[in-house]
């Protein structure tokens, strides 16, 4: 090869061949990081089975509320909490800090 090929193939291909170089080991480092970043896969496997227990827990518990406010909300709790007396007293009925008896600091 002549020089004058050897001096266009320094002025212009290696920054050419440089500069695809430096992009694709900037590619690399790029997906490096990302697969790096993702967990691996036993402890990915552990968080979803994880989830999937607490989603169970979260849908027994919601069942159980909805089963304890029908139980509460139900004509026939309003019927043995009467028979029991275990009704509320109205406020009407409670004493009034006018009528209870004083306590003096003295």
């Amino acid at each position: 090869m002549t020089a004058a090929v050897w001096i266009v193939f320094i002025v212009i291909g290696l920054p050419i061949l440089g500069g695809l170089f430096f992009a694709a080991w900037r590619e690399w480092l790029r997906y490096r990081y990302k697969v790096g970043s993702v967990l691996p896969p036993e402890e990915l496997h552990q968080l979803q089975r994880t989830v999937e227990k607490l989603q169970a827990e979260q849908e027994r518990l919601r069942r159980r509320v909805e089963n304890l406010e029908t139980i509460v909300a139900s004509t026939a709790w309003d019927a043995l909490a009467s028979k029991l007396g275990l009704e509320e007293s109205p406020p009407s009925s409670l004493p009034d800090e006018k009528t209870a008896p004083s306590k003096s600091l003295s």
